[in-house]
């Protein structure tokens, strides 16, 4: 039997090793910087040889992870997510796939990135499937990115930085090494918050991924740790208070933290709105938007207007590739009928992860809650969805997650939490 214990442990190590390596390639940067740096190739599209075969090895990773799992449990899903969880992400990646055949681009959906697409959908089960343990993969691929991009910066400042003097460290971006960075924070946090040896492990990620936020210089990664981490914090306080302090106290603290909380996120996005970065986000977000309206059923196919001279004319803003948000970017590509999945799984995710954290605030419903937030707000200035990105697999693990099975037996429903949140009396 101890036997029988030790290699169930070494196998879950394995399972949540190779989870955050597969995470790691799909953080938009690693492929790029082996072929770009290491190999001196000039990389202009997903499509150079090195990246779209790393990221068809990673997808078949992925396949070849499920099926081991369904193998190890006989032919048994290892997690089964709600069906309607299940319906939107399959919906979604098979939009992303027929939307070749009204792509403006017929050329770009080939079948290497449908096959990637699906990969994606593939991994975040697999992450949902973690439970509680959802979060130590995500260290995991922050540390790799992190200290990565610190070894980077350090001997190779013209490669690490980039031409303002921001770090980007293996990525192309400071906006990409930002919400890595982010994450590796909270995982960090949420190390130091176990106690015991984790706590030095926890600061031996936290700062290192602190200063590379801090000299990437990402305003969108700030905003999203900010928000993410004091929505995710909310619960955990208003269920300490109200263990310490009576009700009306408990209840009008929280109340007193959440508007001082939107009060600061008003004040510095009034602060930063006009500021180039963000006025050139408006003008690519006016313009895409016009873009959409052209054909707003099923949209132009989806990452397909980025390579199409017809629609890149309209403003020099747009050769950055992206629109900049990740609701636009689906409208663009897919049209309203991808609105609805996309939809579906933005409000499971939120749901999901706000049901567990009101109904078991701790550490790991925190740290869970955090990071689905902040990859959330990231989407609002960024344009991860567009991309073969970790941000999306993420937010659709948030979607298929079913709840604890501590949740499951001590929880109540959404409102009922709610009403404990806001100390709302019920009536008798």
């Amino acid at each position: 039997m101890r036997l029988l214990g030790w290699a169930a442990r070494r196998s879950d190590l394995l399972r949540v090793a190779f989870v955050a390596a597969v995470l790691f390639v799909f953080t938009d940067g690693p492929l790029f910087f082996v072929s770009n740096t290491v190999l001196g190739r000039p990389v202009a599209s997903w499509s150079d040889e090195v990246v779209a075969g790393g990221l068809t090895a990673a997808a078949a990773a992925c396949g070849a992870l499920v099926a081991w799992d369904l193998w190890r449990s006989g032919g048994r899903s290892p997690q089964r997510p709600q069906p309607s969880a299940a319906a939107a992400v399959g919906a979604f990646v098979l939009l992303t796939a027929a939307s070749t055949v009204w792509s403006v681009d017929e050329a770009l959906h080939t079948g290497w990135r449908s096959a990637v697409y699906a990969g994606l959908a593939l991994l975040a089960w697999q992450l949902a499937d973690l439970g509680h343990r959802v979060w130590q993969p995500l260290a995991l691929m922050a540390a790799a990115g992190v200290f990565a991009s610190h070894l980077v910066t350090g001997f190779d400042p013209g490669t690490g930085t980039d031409v303002n003097g921001d770090w980007q460290g293996i990525y192309h971006s400071r906006n990409l090494l930002g919400p890595v960075a982010a994450i590796g924070v909270i995982a960090g946090m949420r190390l130091v918050w176990g106690g015991g040896s984790a706590r030095r492990l926890g600061w031996a990620l936290g700062l290192p991924s602190l200063l590379a936020m801090v000299y990437a210089g990402s305003r969108t990664a700030w905003l999203a740790l900010a928000a993410g981490a004091g929505l995710a914090t909310l619960p955990v306080l208003r269920h300490r208070l109200a263990q310490r302090w009576d009700e009306p106290r408990a209840r009008a603290a929280t109340w007193a933290a959440l508007a001082a909380g939107m009060a600061a996120a008003g004040a510095v996005s009034a602060a930063i709105w006009n500021t180039p970065t963000f006025a050139q986000r408006r003008t690519i977000w006016q313009v895409s938007w016009e873009q959409f309206l052209e054909r707003p059923l099923h949209g132009h196919g989806f990452a397909a207007v980025w390579s199409w001279p017809e629609f890149l004319d309209n403003h020099d803003l747009l050769d950055r590739g992206s629109a900049h948000n990740g609701l636009l970017e689906v409208l663009l590509g897919l049209g309203l009928l991808g609105l609805v999945p996309f939809a579906a799984i933005v409000a499971l995710a939120v749901h999901n992860t706000g049901r567990d954290l009101l109904r078991n605030p701790g550490p790991d419903t925190w740290t869970w809650a955090a990071v689905v937030a902040v990859m959330l707000i990231e989407n609002i200035t960024e344009s991860f969805i567009l991309r073969f990105s970790y941000n999306w697999i993420i937010i659709m693990a948030a979607a298929l997650r079913t709840p604890s099975q501590d949740t499951r037996r001590t929880g109540r429903r959404i409102g009922g939490a709610l009403v404990r949140l806001l100390g709302v009396p019920r009536p008798r």
